[in-house]
């Protein structure tokens, strides 16, 4: 999966990111299943997207995430 973070400077799109890798950083728990630890994969480096007004920076955050029935 990817969670895309997004922000008005390239440091706060960062801080989003470890945001995100803070609340994935831990076993989940989905009903019925066994899941493992998600895997940070990384992702690309910071972007800026002038696409948009005013224009924002955003990073892609990639997991690997995997369970088996239990």
């Amino acid at each position: 999966m990817q969670v895309t973070c997004v922000g008005a400077t390239a440091e706060r799109a960062l801080w989003v990111a470890d945001k995100v890798r803070s609340a994935l950083d831990g076993p989940l728990t989905v009903a019925g299943r066994r899941a493992w630890q998600p895997e940070d994969q990384g992702g690309p480096p910071v972007q800026r997207d002038d696409d948009v007004t005013p224009p924002l920076f955003f990073v892609p955050v990639q997991y690997l995430i995997q369970s088996i029935p239990s």
